[in-house]
């Protein structure tokens, strides 16, 4: 018998950008433990194939995302409205 595919146990998205929460299992020092992490993809259409851009963090690397995203879009914000003034 084939095993089943492993599924997210939650899953957000907004236009091409999704986030998948998938939970794990490992063992360190004969002990098992579970964590969760979170999946960011991005997804476009290339000539006539879809690609999918996938990085993963773990909970304590989506505040320090989330910041300099935050960062970036400001910064990108900012230069539209200059490049609007000229």
């Amino acid at each position: 018998m084939g095993e089943s595919k492993k599924e997210p146990i939650a899953k957000f998205k907004a236009g091409a950008m999704s986030v998948s929460i998938w939970s794990n299992e490992a063992e360190k020092d004969g002990r098992k433990f579970s964590f969760l992490t979170a999946q960011f993809q991005r997804s476009y259409k290339l000539k006539d194939e879809w690609v999918n851009e996938k990085v993963n963090f773990g909970k304590d690397d989506i505040p320090k995302a989330i910041l300099v995203l935050n960062e970036a879009f400001k910064e990108m914000s900012l230069k539209d409205m200059d490049k609007d003034a000229e």
